[in-house]
């Protein structure tokens, strides 16, 4: 099928699979490449010329193998690969650096591991000075090589043709190997005699035709039986000899190296392929998603409920997360670092009386700091959510996954809608003249001025009555908002506490200890940078615990609404409005897909197994 001509040569990889067919006529396809099968060689000579001047304008060589599907009554299931020759130098027209790319191609292919190497050299000339017999050794490929002797009918008794062939000189020692210049070879060598086209006294060898091949064959034995070559050597001589040599070496090479490997590698892919199967079943009810015609049945209604309660568990244990509530409290302490705050402006505008105004221009640039953390970490919830949703089981069904992240957006918005609200109140009192400020960070009680308004706080700590003599906290006594707590208290009532404890005096909530406040020196002109200091601690510490609460109330919420959220979805199921229980169309492509890949691999291992009877 190849050119024989001068100035052609090989300039491509051209990968040759074998396949026995029941036709008597050859049958050639270019693999990858336009054009109708081939049945006659002059089609496939003219192919290969074509590609090879398309890729390499017959000036180079290029790496790019080309493939053909050779099909035949009388061919061995065979797969050859059949690489340009080394060259000793480059003409002047063909690229710089010719010689070495077809060295660093000839490299690629013997240095991997489970190839067979046929590596032809020429008889008449001493091993060693071979460059591919040199190369196989500096691969460490000479167990994976057959070595094919050529121009058999040129070698002279110094050449020791029948020694090499016979495997005499492998049995040499290692001195007389290097001074014949004998390269040893497990596989051993093999000779041949290739046709000769331009004898004008062999006409019947120059034709490209299966006679030209045949007659060559006739010759080629008629030589070496000339020869008189002793048996072992005489049997490893000839075309067929070679052939059946490749073949038993291919045969042990697939039963001893390639059948394990192949089938280790499609057992670790088919596990693989099982698994992956394994966690794309729907659930462990159904191994596909229930249709909508079963909606309103039992099943589908408890895989519904179970579905909706699994979110909400995985909702709240991000929620719960002691990293979550510590990357909210990095934020609103960041934003209250003095570098952070924005230009100073009054937020609290007219809902504050005007005489809040200097205390409040002093803190209105940490509100607006701190309601911009506490918006971004909103922001951040919602995003954490829509991940998980991505990522767990839910985010394959759409339909319910919108059902669900619609209702639980609406009540994280609101949870932080309510802290928005708590820390605006906590900023109006702590802006409220007549405050007491200390510069003690042990100090908890923060008294409310008369005229301040009561409904302020109480709005705040979201309170009815005195936790100390449970009356009711809307009249006009004055009261006292405990930090440690965030709840209101009687300052009448706290007082009689705290003259009646014995020793230091501690929250009578949550027994924490701390020191009365110490009046300030009314107007903000009067307050030192130390109190300055602590009023922002202040505010920071109460903006956190706003923001906990916020976060424990999602969380809480999540948990107790769960019910709801399954009775609401019962209900949709129930009427055929939605199929909530619907499936991404591409999970379900990707399970088919995983079944197909499954069979193929299952399929190839049991044709691997058969291998040998093959």
């Amino acid at each position: 099928f190849f050119p024989r001509d001068e100035g052609v040569c090989t300039r491509l990889p051209f990968r040759l699979q074998f396949r026995c067919a029941p036709q008597e006529t050859p049958r050639v396809t270019f693999q990858d490449l336009p054009g109708q099968p081939c049945t006659k060689p002059e089609q496939v000579q003219q192919r290969i010329l074509d590609v090879t001047k398309q890729r390499t304008n017959n000036e180079d060589v290029s790496s790019d193998e080309v493939v053909l599907n050779i099909e035949n009554c009388d061919v061995p299931e065979l797969t050859l690969v059949d690489l340009p020759g080394l060259i000793g130098s480059q003409f002047e027209g063909e690229k710089r650096g010719l010689k070495q790319k077809v060295l660093d191609l000839v490299k690629k292919y013997i240095n991997q591991p489970h190839a067979i190497v046929l590596a032809v050299a020429p008889a008449n000339v001493r091993l060693r000075d071979n460059d591919i017999l040199g190369m196989v050794k500096e691969a460490g490929a000479e167990d994976r090589t057959i070595g094919l002797l050529t121009k058999c009918d040129l070698a002279n008794e110094r050449n020791r043709l029948e020694d090499i062939l016979n495997g005499k000189l492998s049995e040499a020692d290692r001195k007389d190997q290097e001074r014949i210049g004998y390269i040893h070879l497990k596989r051993g060598y093999y000779g041949m005699i290739c046709r000769d086209t331009l004898r004008e006294d062999r006409p019947a060898e120059s034709s490209q035709t299966q006679d030209a091949i045949e007659q060559a064959k006739v010759r080629e034995k008629r030589s070496f039986d000339d020869m008189k070559l002793e048996p072992v050597a005489r049997g490893r001589c000839g075309v067929s000899n070679v052939d059946k040599a490749l073949t038993d070496m291919f045969r042990e090479y697939i039963h001893a190296v390639w059948t394990p490997d192949t089938l280790d590698k499609l057992d670790a892919r088919i596990k693989g392929a099982k698994s992956e199967l394994k966690s794309m079943r729907f659930s462990d009810r159904y191994e596909e998603p229930p249709s909508a015609e079963t909606s309103k049945t039992h099943l589908y209604l408890l895989e519904l409920k179970e579905q909706i309660g699994n979110f909400s568990v995985q909702v709240s244990n991000l929620l719960q997360h002691d990293v979550l509530r510590a990357q909210v409290h990095h934020k609103m302490a960041a934003a209250c670092a003095p570098s952070s705050s924005p230009a100073c402006g009054n937020l609290f505008g007219s809902a504050l009386p005007s005489s809040f105004t200097s205390m409040g221009s002093m803190l209105s640039p940490d509100h607006q700091s701190i309601t911009d953390a506490l918006a971004g970490a909103e922001k951040d919830i919602l995003l954490r959510i829509k991940k998980m949703e991505g990522h767990a089981r839910i985010g394959r069904l759409p339909v319910l996954g919108k059902f669900l992240s619609d209702r639980i957006e609406g009540l994280v918005r609101q949870a932080m809608e309510g802290a928005r609200h708590h820390i605006a109140s906590i900023f109006r009192l702590e802006a409220a003249p007549g405050f007491k400020v200390t510069n003690s960070p042990s100090a908890s009680r923060l008294p409310i001025a008369s005229h301040c308004s009561h409904e302020v706080g109480l709005m705040l700590t979201d309170q009815c009555e005195c936790d100390i003599c449970h009356e009711t906290l809307k009249s006009d006594a004055p009261l006292d908002y405990l930090l440690c707590c965030s709840k209101m208290l009687h300052r009448s009532c706290l007082d009689r506490h705290i003259r009646h404890a014995p020793g230091r005096a501690t929250c009578p909530r949550c027994r924490k200890a701390f020191e009365p406040a110490v009046a300030s020196p009314a107007g903000i002109g009067s307050i030192s940078e130390t109190e300055r200091q602590a009023i922002r601690k202040r505010l920071l510490e109460q903006s956190c615990k706003a923001a906990d609460c916020a976060l424990r109330e999602i969380h809480d919420h999540t948990t107790r609404l769960q019910s709801q959220w399954q009775e609401e979805a019962v209900e949709v199921a129930r009427s055929g409005r939605e199929h909530l229980l619907q499936e991404d169309p591409s999970v379900g492509q990707h399970r088919q897909e995983l079944r197909h890949k499954l069979k193929v691999l299952e399929d190839v291992q049991e044709q691997v197994n058969n291998w040998g009877d093959l």
